[in-house]
């Protein structure tokens, strides 16, 4: 038999497992934040599946397809560095201890919910970071330097074909994918910059962000 306040503790275990969100979840999702068309300044939030078919996040896409192999670079280097051909991202990834990837806007701001830039002291509006525990909008004091033109040829993966941004900073061109690892990559396209690391990753333009 089991005693009233033993069936109650067990009781309140079993609503607690069944009400906990599990952390993973969001990966298998696509979050996409553009900004609004009006004046208001709110912002548009949507959460989508993969496919229209259906809503089961275990068929959500992991981001836009990848740059195939006769497009993709890669560095000599665990890090790198480098700018947008417009000039308005720069980015930085690392393949190091704990890797990651992360881009900021030189030109506009993000369309960050209230709610995330709230939680941040310094400005949540003009960054995003992927890493192991996926992709969010940064919370940074400081500013990403593409690395120079020299520093990107002893790399092995810039040349002068590339161009160089107005601080001399390296270029990836449109069309190309930039990898310092297995799985850490950043990929130059006119409708923004993607970078991954493992499963997560991120893409961004001046108007809008995704995460997965």
């Amino acid at each position: 038999m089991v005693r009233p306040a033993l069936a109650l503790a067990l009781t309140a275990v079993v609503i607690a497992g069944c009400t906990r969100t599990d952390w993973h979840e969001p990966p298998a999702r696509t979050e996409t934040v553009t900004a609004s068309p009006t004046t208001d300044p709110t912002t548009t939030r949507t959460e989508t599946a993969a496919t229209s078919s259906t809503t089961d996040p275990t068929t959500a896409r992991s981001g836009p397809a990848t740059i195939p192999a006769p497009g993709r670079l890669r560095a000599s280097t665990s890090t790198a560095g480098f700018v947008s051909p417009s000039g308005k991202i720069a980015c930085t990834l690392s393949a190091g201890e704990t890797p990651f990837a992360r881009c900021d806007l030189r030109s506009g701001s993000l369309p960050v919910p209230p709610e995330v830039r709230g939680e941040c002291i310094h400005d949540s509006g003009t960054s995003m970071v992927v890493d192991g525990d996926g992709a969010r909008p940064g919370c940074v004091s400081d500013a990403v330097q593409g690395q120079s033109t020299t520093e990107a040829r002893a790399a092995g993966w810039w040349r002068e074909d590339f161009g160089e941004g107005s601080l001399g900073e390296a270029v990836l061109p449109y069309s190309r994918a930039l990898d310092v690892g297995d799985g850490v990559g950043c990929e130059s396209r006119t409708t923004g910059m993607t970078c991954r690391v493992g499963e997560h990753g991120f893409t961004i333009n001046d108007t809008a962000y995704t995460t997965w």
